[in-house]
């Protein structure tokens, strides 16, 4: 059984971006000597308690990389605005490629260390969620996805204050820009 730590809490000051503060995660896990680490949203999304089905791939040798998957099980309930956005960059991420997601832009994942001593994010807003999937194919880890739920809390005001439609843009668009780093790297 792995050893358990006490949850700290590390505070990033000021607004630096999804990525940013993912990859200050990252840094201070892996200085902690992490062998696989987790990442949620902050914001209630995702349930902990099935951090363990993310996990055992990693464990089992199977997956470098494990993402979640909102769209592996039935009785998914994502508003529509939402997951027509997340269709489009799970299109863009796809398209052409061997190792194929359903599910492009959830941020429950499980790494490897191995995988995230190679894989740098370099993007501070949302777009890391994709850079380090894209990233994570171009070096050949070992990527698979698993069946979590989500959860859209309608009664708690989102604390974005970005429009839906220009972040989803950004997002797209940061995709692209890595799918044509990612075929030049094959070349």
């Amino acid at each position: 059984m792995p050893e358990v730590v006490e949850p700290k809490v590390y505070r990033v000051p000021g607004k630096r971006g999804a990525g940013a503060n993912t990859r200050r995660g990252i840094e201070v896990a892996l200085s902690h000597g992490s062998d696989v680490i987790v990442t949620l949203d902050g914001d209630g999304q995702h349930d902990p308690r099935e951090i363990p089905r993310l996990v055992k791939p990693i464990e089992d040798g199977v997956a470098d990389v494990v993402v979640g998957s909102r769209f592996l099980s039935s009785g998914y309930r994502i508003p529509k605005y939402r997951k027509f956005g997340i269709d489009v960059i799970t299109f863009a991420l796809n398209v052409m490629s061997r190792t194929k997601f359903t599910d492009g832009q959830c941020c429950f994942r499980a790494y490897s260390r191995k995988a995230l001593e190679a894989i740098t994010i370099t993007e501070a807003g949302f777009g890391f969620s994709t850079e380090i999937l894209i990233k994570a194919r171009a070096l050949g880890f070992r990527i698979v996805e698993v069946p979590v739920s989500c959860i859209y809390h309608e009664d708690i005001k989102s604390n974005s204050t970005l429009n839906p439609v220009r972040h989803g843009l950004g997002v797209l668009l940061v995709t692209i820009r890595w799918r044509i780093w990612e075929t030049f790297q094959k070349q």
